[in-house]
């Protein structure tokens, strides 16, 4: 947690974000219940993997986040969510664009800040600093050791991963924009989710490789929206990366 939020914390009584007891920060407890298990919990195309289920205290600490001012669990997010992109993010030989789902710019107003892209930048700041650091430990040997070389040679995506984020490449793009206002999907009934997001994304036209990041998923409206507008402005979409899955339970039994 960044020092300037710990004491305005404390200022103003502090307690965890995931259970709501006395303290600063995330409490012992929460931290021990999170154990982030990628998996991909819907074939595609694109596929979607989700890194947590949506329980407790994933809800609390993502409201707390987005609405309640604890813009510093970014980078607590951010390790989480990692743990599934890092993996799609090196699939590949060409290192895809990472683009958040698009805030409504008057929620984005309201909490003085675009929670999903910076989510998004504070995952793929997590995954370069992995990949950086396996790069590392994974450096080539000599030539007198073949048989160490099989076995530590390092995928040349996660080099180049780790060089783009440390050169302060755009891996986090904002391709997407808001054609029209949507209702918060908490605050439409599962039936008319789909409605709610139809034809209210456009992208800004290119092409390339491109992964969507987004934070919880429901009925996957959002995200079904968000592929759609990105295959018509001429992406190929990769997959989809969900911080918490909240449709498929019988999955995280």
């Amino acid at each position: 947690m960044r020092i300037l939020e710990s004491l305005a914390d404390l200022l103003l009584g502090a307690c965890c974000p995931g259970c709501h007891a006395p303290g600063v920060g995330l409490c012992e407890q929460c931290v021990a219940a999170v154990r982030p298990a990628p998996r991909i919990i819907c074939d595609g195309p694109p596929p979607v993997v989700a890194c947590l289920p949506y329980r407790d205290p994933i809800p609390n600490v993502v409201t707390a986040y987005k609405d309640r001012g604890a813009g510093w669990l970014d980078e607590t997010l951010g390790d989480w969510l990692a743990t599934g992109l890092g993996p799609v993010l090196t699939a590949d030989e060409q290192v895809p664009r990472v683009v958040p789902m698009p805030s409504d710019p008057a929620a984005v107003r309201r909490r003085g800040a675009d929670h999903a892209r910076d989510l998004a930048q504070a995952a793929v700041r997590r995954c370069g600093e992995a990949a950086g650091t396996r790069a590392a430990a994974c450096r080539v040997p000599g030539r007198g050791d073949a048989r160490q070389l099989g076995a530590t040679r390092h995928r040349p995506d996660g080099r180049r991963l780790a060089s783009l984020v440390s050169r302060g490449n755009d891996v986090v793009v904002p391709l997407l924009k808001r054609t029209r206002h949507v209702r918060d999907q908490l605050e439409v009934s599962h039936e008319r989710r789909a409605a709610n997001q139809d034809s209210s994304m456009r992208a800004v036209p290119g092409h390339g490789p491109v992964v969507v990041i987004d934070d919880v998923r429901t009925t996957g409206a959002s995200l079904a929206e968000a592929c759609r507008a990105l295959t018509e402005g001429g992406y190929q979409v990769r997959a989809a990366v969900v911080l918490a899955d909240a449709q498929t339970p019988h999955r995280w039994a």
